[in-house]
C-alpha cells in the first residue's frame, strides 16, 4: 500500500529537492541543478540498460578506435596542422607505420569515427529521453529495448545530418570571427567584445539539441526555442554546465589512474607519454587512448544531463504561463465541481 502511494506521489509532486528523493519523478517535475544530475543518474541506472547494446557494440569501439588514433599519433597530427601554415617546415615527426598515405588514411578514419561516434552517442541519449518523457510508468511500465531501437534509429541520421550542419555553420563563423579579429585596431575590440558575447550565446544556445532532437523543431528553430528557454535563467544554466563538465573531469581523472601508474613504473617514467618511436612509448600511448574512448563515451553525459534540464525549465516556462493566463480568469471554487466553474466562465 505504501508504496502505491509513494509510487503515485512521484506523478503529482510539483517540485522535487535534493533531500525529497522519489523514484520515476517526471522529467518537467525536477527543478534544481542538483537534481538534475542525481535524477538523470537514477533514470540511467534504472533504465540505462536499454542502451547498452548499443553503447557497447557499437559506439564504444567508435570511441576506443578514434581515441588510440588521436593519442598514438599525436605528435604526428600536430605537425601536419603546423605544416598547414608553413609548408616549408619539413615532414611531420611522430609514430609512422612507415607509409605516409596509410598513416594519413588511419588519421582521418579516426576523425571521421570520432565524429560518428558523438553524433550516435547524442542519438542514444535522446532516444533514451525521448521514451521517459512524459511516460506513464504504471500504465505503460518501463522502457524496453525494442522501444529504444525504434527511437534510436529513427534519430541517427537526423544527429548526423544536424551535427554536419552544425560544423559548417561553426566553421564559418569562426573563419569571420577570425576575419575580424584580424583587422588592426578594431580586431582588437573585436576580440574583447567576443570574450563576453561568445560565452553568453553558448550558453543562450546550450539548449539547441533537445529542442532539435525532443521537440524535433527544425535546424534554425532549435536556436530561437533554445533562447526562450534559457531566458531568464542563464545564470541557472551557466550552473548546470558547469557542474557536469566538473563531474564529468572527476570521473575521467579516475579513468586516467591506470595510465598514470604504468607511466610512473615504466622505466621512463612519464617520458614514456612522448616517446612514440618505441614499443614502451607505443603502449602507453595506446593505453591512454583506449582510456580516453571510454572516457569520451562517459562524457556524453552531459547531453543527458542538459536534455533533462531543458524538459524542467520548458515546463517550469510554459507551466508559468499557464498559470498566469488562470490566474487572470479568477481562482477557482473548491465547493464547486469543474462542469458547473466551466459554465460560469462561459456564461
Amino acid at each position: 500500500m505504501m508504496e502505491g502511494v509513494e509510487r503515485s506521489a512521484a506523478t503529482v509532486a510539483p517540485e522535487r529537492g535534493l533531500s525529497e528523493r522519489v523514484d520515476h519523478v517526471p522529467l518537467d517535475r525536477i527543478r534544481s541543478v542538483g537534481s538534475v544530475i542525481n535524477d538523470t543518474l537514477d533514470y540511467i541506472r534504472t533504465y540505462g540498460a536499454i542502451m547498452k547494446p548499443t553503447l557497447l557494440r557499437v559506439i564504444l569501439p567508435m570511441f576506443l578506435f578514434s581515441q588510440v588514433v588521436w593519442a598514438v599519433y599525436n605528435t604526428r597530427i600536430t605537425g601536419m596542422l603546423q605544416s598547414l601554415s608553413n609548408p616549408w617546415g619539413g615532414a611531420p615527426e611522430g609514430f609512422s607505420t612507415g607509409s605516409e598515405n596509410f598513416d594519413t588514411l588511419l588519421i582521418i578514419a579516426g576523425v571521421v569515427a570520432t565524429f560518428v561516434a558523438f553524433s550516435l552517442a547524442i542519438a542514444a541519449g535522446y532516444a533514451f529521453l525521448r521514451l521517459l518523457e512524459g511516460r506513464d510508468f504504471e500504465a505503460e511500465g518501463p522502457p524496453t529495448l525494442e522501444e529504444f531501437n525504434r527511437e534510436y534509429t529513427e534519430l541517427r541520421s537526423t544527429v548526423i545530418g544536424t551535427n554536419i550542419g552544425l560544423m559548417l555553420l561553426g566553421g564559418a563563423a569562426f573563419l569571420g570571427y577570425g576575419f575580424l579579429v584580424a583587422i588592426p585596431l578594431l580586431g582588437r575590440l573585436i576580440f574583447l567584445l567576443g570574450l563576453v558575447v561568445i560565452p553568453f550565446f553558448l550558453v543562450r544556445f546550450s539548449l539547441y539539441y533537445p529542442a532539435r532532437f525532443i521537440e524535433e523543431t527544425s535546424l534554425t528553430g532549435a536556436l530561437s526555442r533554445s533562447s526562450d528557454i534559457v531566458r531568464g535563467a542563464w545564470w541557472q544554466t551557466f550552473g548546470l554546465l558547469v557542474a557536469a563538465t566538473l563531474l564529468v573531469w572527476v570521473i575521467s581523472m579516475i579513468a586516467f589512474i591506470p595510465s598514470f601508474v604504468a607511466a610512473i613504473f615504466s622505466p621512463l617514467g612519464f617520458a614514456a607519454f612522448m616517446v612514440e618511436d618505441s614499443s614502451l612509448g607505443i603502449a602507453v600511448q595506446v593505453l591512454t587512448g583506449l582510456l580516453s574512448g571510454v572516457v569520451s563515451m562517459i562524457g556524453t553525459t552531459t547531453y543527458l544531463f542538459i536534455g533533462v534540464y531543458f524538459c524542467s525549465r520548458r515546463e517550469e516556462v510554459e507551466g508559468g504561463s499557464i498559470m498566469a493566463a488562470l490566474r487572470t480568469i479568477g481562482p477557482d471554487d473548491p465547493e464547486t465541481p469543474n462542469e458547473e466553474q466551466g459554465v460560469a466562465i462561459g456564461a
